[in-house]
């Protein structure tokens, strides 16, 4: 039976290197700890994700039953467009994310049509600016000649020092992103949080993992808050209009 609730996101951006895979990871894993199903679709050249998952499942960190968290590569878009329709109508995933490669081409435009949800991640440089403008602009244009088509874009701060410890050109980077893009109200921080998931796994994982580890209690509070930041953009993403 179809799965009416299912939600299709796409992490897209024209910069590779822009944090894409990281917000990716970040979205699975608030999804995945507030019990949802995810399927996540990796398009990405590189394969950064699937790769990413296969060695912590390897290392022990972060295999999860197959029935809470599914990954596949699919690089054609057409394709794409059909698996998305499978997991529909299968009725068992609750969240599709789908991991893009960085580019702006008639490819780009078939995979943002296959979403409910658009996601861009920016960071605070004015290199990033740039360049994610062009995303947006891309995207705008889409949308003006086919505006039933395309769903609406949401961006996402990423790699953003914490209070007190930004530069001012950083902070004249935030504001001019916060006057520029359609941004959610919760930044992604720059923290060593983000480090330990990369080595280790999703982020509920390592928050069960290090709370049953003595050694390791003391960096509970980082995961947890970490984890809460995460479910905080995975919500405001879900409840993103675009009225903001």
């Amino acid at each position: 039976m179809p799965n009416e609730n299912m939600t299709t996101i796409a992490i897209v951006g024209q910069k590779g290197g822009a944090g894409k895979t990281t917000l990716a990871r970040v979205l699975a894993s608030a999804a995945l700890a507030s019990k949802q199903r995810v399927h996540v679709i990796d398009t990405d050249p590189q394969s950064a994700f699937s790769r990413w998952y296969a060695r912590v499942s390897k290392n022990g960190g972060g295999a999860l039953p197959e029935d809470r968290f599914h990954i596949e590569v699919q690089h054609d878009a057409d394709a794409l467009a059909a698996r998305v329709d499978e997991l529909y109508e299968a009725g068992d995933t609750d969240l599709v994310l789908i991991d893009t490669k960085g580019e702006l081409t008639e490819w780009t435009g078939k995979v943002m049509r296959e979403a409910d949800r658009l996601i861009m991640p920016v960071m605070p440089t004015p290199t990033d600016i740039e360049i994610q403008l062009q995303t947006l602009d891309f995207y705008e244009d889409l949308r003006e000649m086919h505006p039933d088509d395309f769903p609406p874009l949401a961006c996402v701060l990423t790699r953003v020092p914490p209070n007190g410890k930004r530069s001012k050109a950083e902070e004249r980077s935030v504001a001019e992103i916060a006057s520029q893009f359609p941004i959610v109200p919760t930044v992604l921080v720059a923290r060593a949080s983000y480090i330990k998931m990369d080595e280790e796994g999703f982020l509920h994982v390592l928050r069960q993992r290090i709370a049953e580890n003595p050694a390791e209690r003391l960096q509970v509070k980082n995961i947890e808050e970490t984890l809460s930041e995460a479910v905080d953009i995975f919500n405001e993403v879900m409840e993103f209009t675009d009225e903001g």
